[in-house]
């Protein structure tokens, strides 16, 4: 059985951003087992908005 886990760090609405992460998932075809994790820091750069970075652990790689 497939299961997307989510975990959401340092956020004051962890549900919303689950919920919203759990969309995505579903909407890009992801529902392999996977983890998820998003977390939140203020100590991000004023220059940047933001950034994302992921790991792909599969030895085949990925496409997402």
């Amino acid at each position: 059985m497939s299961q997307v886990i989510i975990v959401i760090k340092n956020d004051h609405n962890p549900a919303e951003v689950k919920q919203q992460a759990a969309y995505y998932a579903h909407a890009l075809g992801i529902d392999a087992n996977v983890y998820i994790l998003i977390s939140f820091s203020h100590r991000v750069p004023r220059n940047l908005g933001g950034f994302t970075r992921y790991r792909d652990s599969r030895p085949e790689g990925g496409g997402h």
